[in-house]
């Protein structure tokens, strides 16, 4: 998914390497892909949402103004909304950049976040949201969403997860996250490098 570093350069260009690669699939800023799943009929839909645009402070910022202006949000937020009605998968799992809710650094700046996608999240059956973004691990449940910060390739920051009551598990770490699927269970783990 595009992040704010990548609308400092060119996001379509990203967009466009995906017909010259094998290896590299981004068809557009969002996007769906539907997977089976052994033994879970229905299977799963990967949903992928462009979040840089709903950030109101990148408006006025230099860096990303010239990216995010010519997006519309409200027919990104319309796209999602039908794609989760339509969608009879078993599992329902959206990828974005911006965490929706977060203890880390960027707590403060997700009134948005929250505002266009929480209750959707909610309404709709998502059984999960992963971001990164915030450079830490991170599981919050808010209803009966499951949000996953996963933005541990990068510089550690700190995380206080008494900044936010729905957080389970939080943990400022180097590392990576393997997520299974079977027909009744989503387990995530959260791999440190100690």
């Amino acid at each position: 998914v595009l992040g704010n570093h990548d609308y400092r350069g060119n996001p379509d260009a990203e967009i466009e390497y995906t017909k010259v690669s094998r290896r590299w699939n981004m068809p557009a800023r969002y996007y769906v892909i539907h997977k089976e799943i052994e033994n879970c009929p229905m299977g799963l839909d990967l949903i992928f949402i462009d979040t840089p645009p709903f950030q109101h402070k990148y408006y006025s910022d230099i860096s990303y103004k010239d990216g995010v202006k010519g997006q519309d949000t409200t027919l990104q937020r319309n796209w999602l909304d039908s794609v989760l009605t339509a969608s009879r998968s078993r599992w329902k799992i959206v990828i974005g950049h911006h965490p929706v809710f977060s203890s880390g650094k960027h707590a403060k700046d997700l009134s948005e976040m929250a505002k266009q996608f929480g209750d959707l999240f909610e309404k709709k059956g998502v059984d999960a949201y992963f971001s990164g973004h915030d450079h830490h691990f991170e599981h919050l449940k808010k209803a009966n969403v499951n949000y996953f910060i996963v933005g541990t390739g990068s510089e550690l920051r700190k995380v206080d997860d008494k900044k936010n009551p729905n957080t389970l598990f939080s943990k400022s770490a180097s590392g990576i996250t393997i997520v299974s699927l079977s027909q009744n269970n989503l387990t995530v783990k959260f791999i440190d490098t100690m």
